[in-house]
């Protein structure tokens, strides 16, 4: 079986490869079912089957307790990522119309959009403790900076 397959793609190698979207389904089709068998044939935990991957998933994501923090997971972000963009929109264009405060708040601007935010985690969990209100401030600090400068650059 397999040299029949080995046969047939040779001789129609040409074919499949001139179409882009063909070409990459066979290579999608190619790692998951490179995935599938290799995860049958090691019997390890470390690299499951992806049917096995896929039926768990389903049983997890139609659970209350998912759907529940799903919800609050985007709710989370939502809050977050809509409080950085209308802060980060209104302070970049204000910055870019006056320039005293445009070069008054660059170099902080610059220094905490360089700064690695999660380091900065703990520290705001222990300000706001480990409730939706300090994962909502993370998501604005990873959101804002880089919203304001971006503004500010093409305003």
């Amino acid at each position: 079986m397999l040299s029949v397959l080995t046969r047939w793609l040779f001789r129609h190698t040409h074919q499949i490869f001139s179409s882009r979207i063909a070409s990459q389904s066979l290579v999608v089709a190619l790692l998951i079912g490179g995935w599938e068998a290799i995860g049958r044939s090691v019997q390890s935990p470390l690299l499951p089957p992806l049917t096995a991957i896929l039926t768990a998933w389903s049983d997890v994501i139609f659970t209350e307790a998912f759907q529940r923090d799903l919800g609050i997971s985007l709710l989370t972000v939502t809050i977050g990522f809509s409080l950085a963009l209308v802060s980060g929109i209104f302070l970049g264009i204000t910055m870019a119309r006056y320039r005293p405060l445009e070069k008054l708040l660059d170099p902080y601007m610059n220094a905490l959009m360089s700064s690695p935010i999660t380091a900065l985690v703990p520290i705001i969990m222990l300000i706001f403790g480990a409730q939706i209100g300090a994962r909502i401030v993370v998501v604005f600090l990873f959101s804002f900076f880089v919203i304001c400068i971006y503004i500010l650059s093409f305003v």
